[in-house]
């Protein structure tokens, strides 16, 4: 696992999830899973397309193609997804 590397905006989202979780506590606990969901699933289409975001590589796989929305009902809420998409994969 040490290929894998955070996105730019990663930090940003950390500080984000601190600072619900430090003013909310549990009550932001769901809001803070949305958040580091959405950015886990950013950073696993990185690794699978083989590059970041704009990036151009030579063992790029396929390109970003947005995202889809998705509601997932949990004991802490409604977490609300943003699973992201891809077209031209190479398997």
């Amino acid at each position: 696992m040490s290929d894998i590397q955070f996105p730019e905006d990663g930090s940003k989202a950390w500080r984000e999830v601190l600072e619900i979780l430090a003013e909310q506590g549990f009550e932001g606990l769901a809001e803070a899973m949305q958040i580091l969901i959405n950015e886990a699933m950013k950073l696993e289409r990185s690794q699978t397309l083989g590059s970041r975001p704009y990036q151009r590589t030579a063992r790029r796989q396929g390109y970003a193609n947005g995202f889809k929305s998705k509601t997932v009902w949990t004991r802490i809420g409604a977490l609300h997804l943003a699973v992201p998409k891809t077209r031209r994969m190479e398997i």
